[in-house]
């Protein structure tokens, strides 16, 4: 289900099965507020004007179209199986009514990353937004991360969006190659998110967390540090 914005309640197809894991929608929405407070939005609802969205591992598209649904004008899609690209992400995006302003790559992410490294202008230049959402244990975060970093896809004022799992908060390191820097990490249940921004932004020391996660304790509610520590769990 799309949680907020232009295509809020509006149902979304889900594979059953571990391999597509979209993220859950409380999640999800919370997540997208977490960018949007970031920027700077008072309203948590809309993205900046003309924004471009890339949606690393797809699946359903949940998160790109939920990115879309709150003002994102072009959203691309990387998803290896065809199946999930046929059976679950176009058909998603066309019942949302957004097939114009998306593109569907069936690729690995891997493959995509490598035939837009040096150059993206076949995907139109590089993203303002990049969710990567792998299945965490199929892939070396490390190796596509800093390959995230050195990409053309990126650009100085990008927002990259990391969910990740316990068993790679070690990978999740406080920046990345020369341009990324983590500015969040939050936990929501079991899953984790962390949030990178491109050095290339203008960035000051108070956007800037330090080393724990902070835990969401409901998704509703915007999560607040006090003035001494953070409240949640620290990564084991």
């Amino acid at each position: 289900t799309i949680v907020a914005g232009k295509h809020a309640r509006r149902k979304l197809l889900s594979p059953s099965g571990l391999d597509t894991r979209p993220m859950m929608s409380m999640v999800r929405g919370a997540t997208v507020d977490m960018i949007l407070n970031f920027l700077g939005s008072r309203s948590n609802v809309q993205f900046p004007p003309e924004s471009r969205w890339l949606d690393l591992f797809c699946g359903t598209g949940a998160i790109g179209l939920e990115a879309m649904s709150r003002g994102v004008v072009e959203a691309h899609f990387v998803e290896m199986d065809p199946w999930v690209i046929n059976n679950c992400t176009n058909k998603n995006i066309n019942s949302l009514g957004v097939s114009k302003s998306t593109t569907t790559h069936t690729a690995s992410v891997q493959a995509f990353m490598s035939q837009h490294h040096k150059n993206a202008r076949g995907v139109g230049g590089a993203f303002d937004f990049i969710s990567f959402c792998p299945p965490y244990e199929k892939v070396s975060y490390p190796e596509l991360l800093l390959q995230l970093d050195e990409s053309a896809l990126v650009k100085d004022s990008t927002v990259l969006l990391v969910e990740y799992a316990k068993g790679q908060a070690n990978d999740i390191l406080p920046s990345i190659g020369k341009r990324l820097r983590r500015v969040r990490d939050r936990r929501y249940g079991r899953t984790f998110i962390a949030l990178y921004a491109c050095d290339g932004r203008d960035i000051t020391d108070a956007d800037v967390e330090d080393g724990e996660v902070e835990t969401a304790k409901k998704f509703s509610r915007p999560v607040r540090r006090s003035d001494r520590t953070i409240r949640g769990e620290e990564r084991d």
